[in-house]
């Protein structure tokens, strides 16, 4: 049931009314299967990890690197425990969901902080986990990428296809809106994925870039987000947090 239904004609609302839409609102949106919803998300997220490290171990060898720097060494690890944290937070909320219901939906506020706290700790470990299995082209990739794009005498151009960093890119937006924006959050707290958003943005551009060595994670990241896609990525925030607010 929408809040304006709630709303009286002066558009203000009673503290009365909006205590007994919030507890609705948290039953039946928030509550509601949240140990079945938990568990969905950890199979969905389990064969997706499966699919990367077959994908990134037998395809583009990432970790074989011959010349593989120091924060080289630590992607393995970093995609693994990153993934490992993600899944440790949906076994605790599944683990709650079936056992502790009753604390569930009694202390609302108290659970609705702890989701959202939880659910951007997801989205922040989901952007380590892809920036540690991502490789910036080096220079010469780089170089020959954009001979490759001088037109030929025929007056055609060719393309290269595109560097592996792109999949993990869409890949990372794909996984982050479907995981994070699984709660129905509302106004007040989907702004936070607004911030983490803008946050993940600022940090791709971050200085001091060295495309032939690769970024060092979190210090320097390794996604490249092209200007369209740092554009739906916020955009699809605030869209998320205007659907709340309308809600």
């Amino acid at each position: 049931r929408p809040i304006w239904r709630f709303l009286p004609a002066d558009g203000e609302v009673p503290a009365e009314q909006e205590g007994d839409f919030q507890e609705w609102y948290h039953r039946h949106a928030v509550a509601k299967k949240l140990g079945k919803r938990m568990q969905r998300i950890a199979l969905f997220l389990s064969l997706l990890t499966t699919l990367e490290l077959a994908y990134v171990v037998f395809r583009t060898e990432i970790f074989l690197d011959d010349q593989a720097s120091e924060s080289m060494m630590r992607r393995l690890p970093t995609f693994l425990t990153a993934r490992l944290i993600v899944f440790c937070v949906l076994c605790y909320w599944s683990h709650m969901g079936f056992t502790e219901h009753r604390w569930i939906l009694d202390y609302s506020r108290t659970v609705q902080q702890r989701l959202l706290a939880s659910f951007a700790v997801i989205g922040l470990m989901l952007f380590i986990s892809y920036d540690a299995v991502t490789k910036l082209p080096s220079n010469e990739e780089l170089e020959a990428a954009s001979l490759a794009r001088t037109p030929s005498a025929s007056g055609q151009e060719h393309r290269q296809p595109l560097h592996s960093s792109c999949n993990f890119s869409a890949m990372f937006l794909l996984t982050f809106f479907s995981i994070c924006m699984q709660f129905p959050f509302l106004f007040a707290h989907s702004c936070t994925f607004v911030v983490l958003a803008g946050l993940i943005i600022w940090r791709m551009d971050a200085p001091g870039k060295n495309y032939s060595q690769g970024g060092v994670l979190l210090l320097a990241p390794n996604l490249v987000f092209s200007g369209t896609s740092k554009a739906v990525f916020f955009g699809c925030s605030l869209v998320q947090a205007f659907m709340a607010h309308s809600n």
